[in-house]
């Protein structure tokens, strides 16, 4: 797998008030992003691309976070009307093959994050 895309267009109505002041993907963690927890083990792990897709508003606080990491791309997603949107908007033009999708709200084990993409390759 070299490539992920990162599901972080999201509100964040049910964290309320805290999704008023920055995306959920940007919540601290352990003194970190959220979102870098994942950015992080998905490049360690070897994958070389990374796309976050990201609504207009909060475009800027994502590319400031990850401004020293030239493997992350933002994409805007504008007027998205959920999950499926928002991909094949970020999808439209982009060669998805060996291509893994992950929101951007999610803890996910580094063991696990190994796992999942040592069972996933490109031929299958």
């Amino acid at each position: 797998m070299k490539k992920a895309i990162i599901l972080a267009a999201g509100r964040g109505k049910k964290i309320w008030p805290y999704g008023e002041v920055r995306p959920k993907a940007l919540l601290p963690v352990a003194g970190r992003p959220l979102v870098s927890f994942l950015v992080n083990n998905l490049l360690s792990l070897g994958v070389k691309e990374i796309l976050i897709a990201v609504s207009p508003e909060y475009s800027g606080d994502i590319r400031t976070a990850f401004s020293r990491v030239p493997s992350v791309r933002v994409a805007e997603v504008k007027n998205s009307e959920g999950t499926a949107d928002t991909l094949f908007s970020v999808l439209d033009g982009e060669d998805s093959a060996g291509t893994a999708v992950f929101y951007g709200d999610t803890l996910i084990h580094s063991d696990d994050l190994k796992s999942f993409l040592s069972s996933v390759t490109d031929d299958k």
